[in-house]
């Protein structure tokens, strides 16, 4: 039996999840499943479970989820179970105690922690809801001021979609928020690498919604693979912010066509 152990300390601790430092996600104690990183779970809804008996649920739940920004971590009984999401035998964090399921949204912050499963499924669908549309204008700020800081490239992405949304326009371009805002836009529009690190976003976006959606026309591994190429050398940037959101990018395109 290959069991995952993570440890945390409490629902009550929140915490960013660009700055948790993930023990043994590395090749040696990687079971089955896509090769994770610490860096790679920036801006994702996460998922882990200790508990091999839930493999046939996480599976369901992943099979589902898995063209959004969600990462599940997981252990089973290999043979029998036969799931295809990322698998670790060790993945630990600072501390201890309990090692149960737990959820961590796109912001970092711990949403779910115990041993019921449709509870830990119910707090994923939920933060996967809340990062693509915003319950409100507050929440949506909170998202964009993360994703300035953190991927810029979503960031630009987020600020295009509010200026579509005719309910969501209203407060955030309003004179008072468009003032506030202005330093951080500024910066975010004026760097041609953020407007780059946008577009390889959008076209790893469409790619996955290709994949989820049979109506919608399929992105060829041609395509997938010159766009790795063209955007290949994000990857070495200066500014780590900028390598990580390119590598997260690329390593989801690499997997997509892979898969094709």
């Amino acid at each position: 039996m290959k069991i995952l152990f993570l440890f945390l300390f409490s629902i009550a601790l929140v915490f960013p999840i660009h700055a948790l430092e993930w023990e043994n996600l590395d090749q040696s104690s990687r079971i089955s499943g896509r090769k994770l990183s610490s860096a790679y779970m920036t801006g994702k809804v996460v998922l882990v479970s200790p508990d091999e008996t839930h493999a046939n649920s996480l599976q369901e739940l992943w099979e589902r989820y898995r063209s959004n920004p969600f990462i599940l971590h997981g252990s089973y009984d290999k043979t029998p179970a036969g799931v295809t999401f990322p698998v670790y035998k060790e993945a630990n964090i600072n501390g201890a105690p309990a090692a149960q399921m737990y959820v961590v949204d796109a912001l970092g912050d711990v949403v779910y922690h115990g041993a019921v499963i449709p509870d830990a499924i119910e707090a994923v669908v939920i933060s996967l809801t809340n990062l693509a549309v915003p319950p409100d204008y507050s929440s949506w700020k909170k998202y964009f001021e993360f994703e300035a800081k953190e991927l810029p490239g979503k960031a630009l992405l987020r600020l295009a979609d509010a200026a579509k949304d005719k309910k969501l326009k209203k407060v955030a371009f309003s004179n008072t928020e468009k003032k506030a805002r202005q330093p951080l836009e500024k910066t975010l529009k004026s760097n041609p690498v953020f407007a780059r690190l946008a577009k390889l976003e959008s076209f790893s976006s469409s790619v996955k919604d290709s994949n989820r959606s049979k109506k919608r026309q399929k992105v060829s591994k041609a395509q997938v693979m010159q766009k790795i190429k063209e955007f290949e050398d994000l990857k070495t940037h200066e500014n780590p912010v900028v390598s990580r959101e390119a590598k997260n990018c690329l390593a989801d395109l690499a997997y997509a066509a892979a898969e094709m």
